[in-house]
């Protein structure tokens, strides 16, 4: 079955629906032939339903994610009869699978854990499950949920690099910055040693509203989004550090094009 052959079922059914409605009077003869059409397309293109239970919300890297799926029909909420294999994927925050693992459904359930590497990084991560009958239609009826993922290991190299000192970058990426429109805003954080250090933080202004949060996840790189208005003063704060946050504000007349990088050199308390 394709993407075309579900399609042209629907089509058919729609179409049917707007010829009847345009006639302005429905007979019931029509109304039993449209019915009809309708119960031929739920039972020619049956949908399947995921949802799926974990032990916890949040976990640390190492552990495992206990799963308990479940796979119904849409139309009846019975156990499947159509699939027998479940795919679920983990999913981190730049949309890259990290993990996936297939589940065999039986009487319409399943059940399976993923193990999270020592090396995975910390976020929010998403759990997608899906059947491969399920790719036939649109993946908005995957099933999705969040779970957040903590690397303790990582955390602790993070600490370490505190201490030993941030120097971190912010600058317009293409070297231009447009007041009054949304720029795109690079980040690099290195400790005193050269070495990429992972940050995050938010930038406030001289009214103390957030304006934009930021992240470098990459080996200290990163980047987001700010509207600046010229002349307005920003601050950017680094949370999570030991000691506390780190505070430093950014220029506050720009220079609308420039290809030299914003420096700054913050020393954790």
């Amino acid at each position: 079955m394709t993407h075309q052959d579900i399609w042209e079922g629907k089509y058919t059914v729609i179409s049917a629906i707007a010829f009847f409605a345009l006639g302005f009077i429905i007979d019931d003869s029509s109304l039993l032939e449209i019915t009809t059409k309708l119960k031929k397309f739920t039972l020619d293109y049956p949908q399947e339903k995921v949802h799926i239970q974990t032990d916890k919300p949040y976990y640390i890297a190492g552990e495992e994610i206990w799963l308990k799926a479940y796979v119904i029909t849409a139309s009846e909420n019975r156990p499947t009869e159509l699939s027998k294999i479940l795919y679920v994927d983990l999913i981190n925050e730049a949309n890259e699978i990290t993990k996936k693992i297939t589940l065999a459904i039986d009487s319409g359930k399943a059940f399976g854990q993923i193990t999270l590497p020592d090396s995975i990084n910390s976020g929010n991560y998403r759990l997608r499950a899906y059947t491969n009958y399920m790719r036939n239609f649109d993946d908005d009826f995957f099933f999705e949920k969040f779970v957040a993922i903590t690397n303790i290991a990582e955390q602790n190299k993070a600490k370490l690099a505190m201490k030993e000192g941030l120097d971190v970058q912010f600058f317009p990426e293409g070297g231009n910055l447009t007041y009054g429109a949304r720029s795109k805003i690079g980040i690099k954080a290195v400790n005193q040693l050269g070495k990429g250090v992972n940050i995050s933080g938010y930038v406030i202004d001289e009214n103390q509203e957030k304006v934009a949060v930021f992240s470098a996840e990459h080996a200290g790189i990163g980047s987001f989004a700010l509207n600046p208005i010229k002349g307005k003063k920003y601050t950017a704060i680094i949370d999570k550090l030991v000691g506390g946050k780190a505070k430093f504000d950014l220029p506050k007349n720009m220079t609308p094009k420039f290809s030299e990088s914003f420096f700054y050199s913050i020393i954790a308390l």
